[in-house]
């Protein structure tokens, strides 16, 4: 019984070796105008001449492995036979600079920073390297492909077209949870946007925020500034000028993001060839299986939530949708 019962422990954790990262990383360093960065770029077999996707953050401090919430997933790609390069953002890990203190088109002018070093450090042929975006590089990426005339293939997970509409989604979804009428949701929604049109300026308030928040735990000056240096992001125009492959996914269950509302949007943007759009079942934001967890907030996760992700593994992602992330991206190499 000892022996079925230590069996079955280590089947269900059989997927912890999937968060230990590739071996023996490429650690690449570049700059732009504010910060000097620093990732690693993990090659199939030290293969230099293997497809290579940039990992381009969501919001927030990242590092390079996301604190190892993209090992499973670099592990998939690397064993998948494509090398993947990511970067501790601005002031994080290895990096200097502030991630708060960008804009949109800072990030996108750091990501064509991270593309040049990358071209530099192998021998991989014109159109071998291209970009894996999640959440907030879905206001990245488009501005990315805007910028130059490098040959690349442009990958948007969970993207968000409007900055103000994604706001007012989160909010509602958020609100739901938490047993609030439909009715009350909406006046909340219109109460919000008319205060942030004023607080976010132009000129943005920040004492004006913090007079008019309700919540416990306001926003730094910083994150305001943040917030209010983008608060008019949004990528349509751009998305239609994009000439690029492009596959643009969203888990079926996203809480973060109206998925099938830019599904349509998207679909209407991206009608050239070699682009897609996507709604992938049973997925949340990340593309990771609903059935381990669906969240808002990395901090709503439980402990038990948390272990069974890590017993996973690379199982932690929705069936599938990995595999074709990498069959994808192999196709348009």
């Amino acid at each position: 019984m000892l022996l079925v019962a230590v069996g079955l422990l280590g089947w269900q954790f059989r997927g912890v070796g999937d968060f230990v990262p590739p071996g023996a990383p490429i650690e690449l360093g570049f700059s732009t105008r504010t910060a000097k960065l620093a990732g690693s770029l993990f090659l199939p077999e030290g293969n230099r001449s293997a497809p290579i996707v940039l990992i381009v953050h969501g919001d927030g401090p990242t590092n390079r492995l996301s604190d190892d919430n993209y090992t499973p997933l670099i592990n998939a790609l690397v064993d998948a036979g494509i090398g993947v390069f990511s970067w501790d953002k601005p002031g994080v890990g290895d990096s200097t600079g502030n991630w708060l203190e960008q804009s949109m088109d800072d990030r996108a002018d750091e990501t064509l920073a991270a593309l040049t070093a990358v071209r530099a450090a192998t021998s991989g042929p014109s159109g071998s390297i291209g970009f894996l975006g999640f959440s907030q590089a879905g206001w990245v990426l488009p501005k990315v492909a805007a910028k130059t005339d490098d040959e690349a293939y442009f990958v948007i997970v969970g993207g968000a077209s409007n900055w103000q509409d994604q706001g007012d989604y989160f909010g509602r979804i958020r609100m739901r949870a938490e047993g609030v009428p439909d009715a009350e949701i909406d006046r909340q929604i219109a109460a919000g946007r008319a205060e942030d049109a004023r607080v976010y300026g132009p000129p943005a308030d920040y004492a004006a925020y913090l007079a008019a928040t309700t919540t416990t735990a306001p926003m730094s000056a910083e994150r305001f500034a943040f917030a209010a240096r983008n608060f008019s992001a949004d990528s349509t125009s751009e998305l239609k000028a994009m000439t690029a492959p492009v596959l643009a996914m969203w888990g079926a269950d996203d809480l973060n993001v109206d998925a099938r509302r830019e599904l349509q949007v998207y679909g209407d943007a991206l009608t050239g060839q070699g682009q897609e759009v996507v709604l992938w079942p049973d997925a949340t934001h990340g593309l990771t299986r609903v059935d381990l967890g669906n969240h808002q907030l990395a901090s709503q996760w439980s402990s038990l939530q948390l272990l069974r992700a890590i017993g996973a593994g690379r199982r932690i992602f929705a069936p599938g949708a990995v595999e074709f992330i990498g069959e994808w991206i192999t196709e348009h190499s």
